[in-house]
C-alpha cells in the first residue's frame, strides 16, 4: 500500500507537478497560477491513470464512474496540495497511503454489507419458498424484506 503510494507520488508530484510548475512559471511568471495549474494538471493525470485501470475491470453505472472520477480527482488535489505546501514527497506519500487505506476500507465495508444482504436474502427465500417454485413477486418481496434488515450505508 505504501510502496505504491511512494512510486506514484514520485511520478505525479515530484516529476509531473514540478515539471508543470516550472513550465508555467516560465510562461506566466505568477507563482500562484503556476502552482494551481500544476496541482490541477498532475491531479487530472493521476485521475485518468487510475480511472482507465478501473474501467478495465469494474462494471459500474455511468453515475458510479462519475463519482469515482470526482473522488480520484479530489484525492489527487489533496495530494498535490500537500506536496506543494510541504515540498516533502514523504508527506504526500502518507496522504496517498491514507487515501488508499480509506478507499480499501470503504470497499471492504460495502462488500460485507452486500454479503450480509445476500445471505439474509437466500435464507429468507429458502424459508418462504422451501422446495416449491417461487414467483418473481415472491423473490422481489423477499429481497425487499432482506434489504430492510441489512446494514445501511453511512
Amino acid at each position: 500500500l505504501f510502496t505504491v503510494a511512494i512510486w506514484e507520488e514520485l511520478f505525479f508530484r515530484s516529476y509531473i507537478q514540478n515539471w508543470t510548475n516550472s513550465l508555467m512559471l516560465g510562461l506566466v511568471k505568477n507563482k500562484i497560477i503556476s502552482a494551481l495549474v500544476s496541482i490541477v494538471f498532475s491531479s487530472y493525470l493521476f485521475t485518468i491513470f487510475h480511472f482507465k485501470s478501473l474501467q478495465s475491470y469494474l462494471d459500474l453505472s455511468q453515475s458510479a464512474y462519475e463519482i469515482r472520477f470526482f473522488n480520484l480527482f479530489l484525492g489527487g488535489l489533496l495530494m498535490g496540495y500537500t506536496y506543494h505546501t510541504t515540498k516533502n514527497i514523504w508527506k504526500s506519500s502518507f496522504v496517498h497511503a491514507g487515501y488508499n487505506a480509506l478507499t480499501d476500507l470503504r470497499s471492504f465495508i460495502q462488500n460485507i454489507n452486500f454479503q450480509i444482504l445476500g445471505e439474509s436474502f437466500i435464507r429468507k427465500l429458502a424459508v418462504k419458498c422451501g422446495s416449491n417454485q417461487c414467483s418473481f413477486e415472491d423473490v422481489l418481496n423477499t429481497l425487499k424484506d432482506a434489504m430492510k434488515g441489512a446494514p445501511t450505508k453511512q
